[in-house]
């Protein structure tokens, strides 16, 4: 295997064809799927080849959440990012919690996965992406969040929803965040 490995899944071709489009200019070998179960086939025939799955949530034959669950057992580093076009506070947390790299809402910009690439690549240590311009990256987020750290993430990930006009419902209990 040479080079970083990217799978995309998503049911909506478009979005598909503009992330392959995307990773290829990168110079990133890069698979396509159009559903969750052909993705978790995929992961499963090729064990340990991504180091890189970028997966819608919803979509047919299994949810993001599965997509990212076979990642995660094929190559336990593999970087996972899940989007969606339903974006709510309580997926995001969602995704993060149960072992996502990142959440990105549709729709997006190439500016943003540029950013999230960029972070991945600096966090991972992957030399092979040392073309990609260089700018601003964010800290990677741990392995094992603090409860502050959750909360800050939460903070995060609300402005960024509230930045596309999403907002959510959301109560602390001890410092915790809870969503109705």
């Amino acid at each position: 295997m040479v080079g970083i490995q990217v799978l995309v899944v998503d049911d909506a071709a478009p979005v598909r064809e503009l992330l392959v489009n995307y990773f290829t200019r990168k110079k990133l070998a890069v698979t396509s799927v159009s559903d969750g179960s052909a993705a978790i086939q995929t992961l499963e025939r090729f064990p340990g080849r991504f180091a890189l799955v970028v997966t819608d949530l919803n979509m047919p034959g299994a949810d993001g959440f599965a997509v990212l669950n076979e990642a995660k057992r094929s190559n336990p580093d593999c970087a996972v990012v899940i989007i969606t076009g339903y974006a709510t506070l309580d997926s995001a947390i969602q995704a993060v919690r149960v072992g996502a790299y990142d959440f990105l809402p549709k729709p997006f910009n190439l500016s943003e996965v540029d950013r999230l690439l960029r972070r991945i690549a600096t966090d991972r240590k992957w030399t092979e992406l040392s073309h990609v311009e260089s700018g601003p990256v964010e800290p990677p987020l741990p392995e094992e969040m603090t409860r502050e750290q959750l909360v800050a993430r939460v903070h995060e990930l609300e402005a960024r929803l509230a930045s596309l006009g999403v907002s959510a419902a959301v109560a602390t209990m001890d410092g915790i965040p809870t969503f109705y």
